[in-house]
């Protein structure tokens, strides 16, 4: 009797590399079996990893992931079937930051800026006469990762866009408040009536016309110019009214807004003087002069004999 006596070995490999890694399946770029390291680079946004799959390079290969974020290292190590050799694949996960330093859009008030695009970044804008504050200054901006600050000085606005990656613009705002050029009056007043023609109080050449600029009124017998009283109606809110009283004229200096804008008004005033040289009674010792009358002019009176005083 013969015994035969069959001793088995198992074969184990030691190949412990990939035959491909897939993101999101596709093959990662550039990847080679004995190359170990790569930098990927997701795009802007991204919050998620892309699905890692590994494509083994034999059989009985162990592979284990380890994954660190959109921002972190993928770690994937490969155990060949000996378990003894391991091939360590490492992807540096980076996203992508954001270039976008423009604006979509300036908003004034809500209202879009006239004439906007991305790519100015200096304003001028007229504002309306009597404007007392600057609008509020919005925006739309050219992305998510933006920030956007605003400064103001004087009445200048910037607006600061610093992107995601540090790049930056800044939008320049130049406010100019437009000043009223009225330096006309709207009226004159003389003793509390309007300068006209028809007033009763003083007899004028001219009714008031804000383009006309010299009035001549006179006032009537025995009327104090010193203590006539000039006031005005403003042609506006904005105007500034500077008034003279010389010995026979008013003048009203109006300034505008805009102080390169002036005119003045002047009132020359002539009281009427009376030419009634006539009397109403003429007495002695308190008696009317006998005959006397307004338009007699010498008179004869008799005293009585010792009289030393004249009456």
């Amino acid at each position: 009797t013969n015994d035969y006596i069959i001793n088995f070995e198992t074969q184990y490999t030691s190949i412990s590399t990939l035959s491909d890694i897939k993101l999101n399946n596709v093959s990662l770029p550039g990847f080679a079996s004995d190359l170990f390291d790569y930098d990927y680079v997701l795009p802007v946004g991204t919050k998620v990893l892309p699905e890692i799959a590994v494509v083994i390079g034999a059989d009985a290969q162990t592979v284990d992931l380890q994954t660190n974020g959109v921002s972190g290292d993928a770690v994937i190590t490969v155990t060949a079937d000996d378990n003894v050799t391991k091939s360590i694949y490492t992807i540096h996960f980076s996203v992508e930051q954001s270039s976008v330093a423009t604006l979509n859009q300036i908003m004034l008030d809500g209202v879009q800026l006239d004439n906007f695009e991305s790519g100015i970044f200096e304003y001028n804008i007229e504002l309306p006469i009597g404007t007392k504050t600057l609008p509020i200054v919005t925006t739309e901006n050219g992305d998510e990762y933006q920030t956007v600050t605003q400064t103001t000085e004087g009445t200048d606005i910037t607006i600061h866009v610093v992107a995601e990656n540090g790049n930056g613009n800044d939008y320049v705002l130049h406010f100019n408040i437009l000043k009223s050029i009225n330096d006309a009056l709207n009226m004159i007043y003389v003793g509390g009536e309007a300068l006209s023609v028809e007033a009763e109080g003083f007899v004028t050449d001219n009714s008031f016309s804000s383009d006309l600029l010299e009035y001549n009124i006179t006032l009537p017998v025995g009327s104090s110019f010193a203590s006539l009283k000039f006031d005005y109606q403003a042609g506006d809110e904005y105007q500034t009214v500077d008034t003279l009283r010389s010995e026979s004229s008013m003048s009203l200096k109006v300034t505008a807004e805009d102080v390169a804008y002036t005119r003045t008004y002047i009132v020359n005033v002539t009281v009427e003087k009376s030419d009634n040289a006539e009397l109403l009674d003429l007495m002695l010792d308190g008696i009317t002069i006998s005959g006397f009358s307004f338009d007699k002019t010498e008179y004869n009176v008799d005293l009585a004999i010792g009289t030393t005083v004249i009456p």
